[in-house]
Order: structure tokens, then sequence, then C-alpha cells
């Protein structure tokens, strides 16, 4: 009687032992492609919103984000719906921002569900849909520095390479991630900065490069006070320091 080949019990625990090694190699290495995929979506995403303010600082004599009229007339208008002032300038319409796909101010990496504060609202024909707490949210994982319209004029920066224009966020509470987040961050709110990129972020400067910066901390990057470099501003946004002020590092 001719005897039937197949395989032993050690060989197969062998094989599903090499199986297990592979995979144990090869899945960090696949999800780390992934990442650096989604990262390079996050920079192509700020470097069409930095052409789009460079096409905006052209059509509105080089100042950043001024109010479209009497229909906005509260004074905190351009700091909770400055994207929108972009959105005539990229491939997509005001409604598109309310989805986390197909939207250039949302990064894959870290889709943050933005909500601007209720003192103002939308101008009615970008069609936005209210939430059933009669609120506004949209997706974006980018904040405007709040500097940028304490000082609108590109001119009075100095070092527009060097000063910071749109950074990656967190929500408004960095230990809640799924907190809604606010369109716009100063010197005082380091803490609600995102590095979730190989441990640093993309930013978009004022000279409309984007790069990629690990940040310098000291300890635990929740606590403001922590943050080297973007720098902490003990003051908050009433004196803004570093890549964060027009004046840079000097004393004002």
């Amino acid at each position: 009687m001719q005897k039937q080949s197949g395989f032993t019990l050690i060989e197969l625990l062998v094989v599903i032992a090499i199986i297990a090694i592979l995979a144990a190699i090869l899945f960090p290495v696949f999800a780390q492609a992934r990442e650096k995929a989604r990262q390079t979506q996050c920079v192509s995403n700020l470097k069409q919103l930095g052409v789009a303010m460079t096409m905006y600082l052209q059509d509105f004599d080089e100042q950043f984000f001024t109010r479209p009229g009497a229909s906005a007339p509260n004074g905190y208008w351009q700091e909770d719906w400055w994207p929108f002032l972009l959105i005539p300038y990229i491939k997509m319409k005001p409604q598109d921002i309310q989805n986390p796909k197909e939207n250039f101010f949302s990064c894959p990496s870290n889709p943050v569900k933005m909500s601007p504060n209720p003192r103002s609202a939308p101008l009615p024909e970008w069609g936005l849909r209210p939430t059933p707490r009669r609120t506004f949210e949209f997706w974006m994982s980018y904040a405007l520095s709040e500097h940028v319209l304490d000082y609108p004029a590109i001119a009075m920066w100095e070092r527009p390479a060097e000063s910071l224009f749109i950074l990656e966020s967190t929500g408004r509470s960095p230990n809640n991630p799924d907190s809604p987040a606010d369109t716009d961050i100063d010197c005082g709110q380091t803490n609600e900065i995102w590095s979730g990129h190989s441990g640093g972020l993309n930013i978009l400067w004022m000279d409309a490069h984007v790069k990629w910066l690990k940040p310098s901390l000291r300890g635990n990057p929740l606590d403001s006070r922590n943050w080297d470099y973007p720098p902490y501003c003990p003051g908050g946004d009433s004196s803004p320091i570093g890549p964060w002020a027009p004046w840079g590092w000097q004393r004002r």
C-alpha cells in the first residue's frame, strides 16, 4: 500500500511560526507606509491652502481675511470663519468641508471636528447644515495662528518664511480627542498643537511653504508651558514671540 504524504504537526507549527514572524515584521512596515502616505496627503492639502492664501492676498491688497461686508458684522467673524474665505480659491464647495473626505482642510491622520463659537454665523449662501443643537460644525485639522488676524497686513511680518500661518491642531480639550476644536490658535495654547506625524506636524508658513517640524518639548505636551518650539507665550495672545510675532524674537 502506498504511503500518503503530508505535513507533520511539527512542520505545520514551523510554518505557522514563520508566518507569524513575517507578519510581526511586515505589519509595522505597512502601517508606517500608510501613515507616510497620509502625511504626504496632509502636506498636499496645506500646499493647496498656501496657494489659495497667496491668491487671496493678491485680491485683497495684501491683507489677511477681511470681512465680506455687512452680512458679517461681528468682530470675531474672520476668526471663526476664515476657512471659507479660502474655499473660492480651491476645488471644493463650502458644503464639502462638512465631510472629512475630499476636503483640503482635513488631514487623513487627524480628522478633527471644528465648531466655531456661536457668537457669529456663517453666510447663508454657503448652505451649511446645522446640527440638532443649531450649531455649525465641519471637519478641519488645521488652525490659523490668531496673531495673523491681530496683524493682518503681510507687510508687517518681517520674516514670513519663519512665521507660523496654519498648524495642525487637536480638539479644544487635548485630553478628549472627540471634543470640537477651535478654528484658530494662539501662542498661549501650544498644548492644542497636534504632532502625530512621526512625532511632528506639518506647518504652512506665511510665505506659503510647507515644512514638517518636530516640536521641542521639556515635558508633557498637554502642558503648554513645556513647549520650547513652537514657543509658549506666558502672556498668551497679547504678547506673541518668535514665529508667532511680526517682529520675531526681537523685543517689541
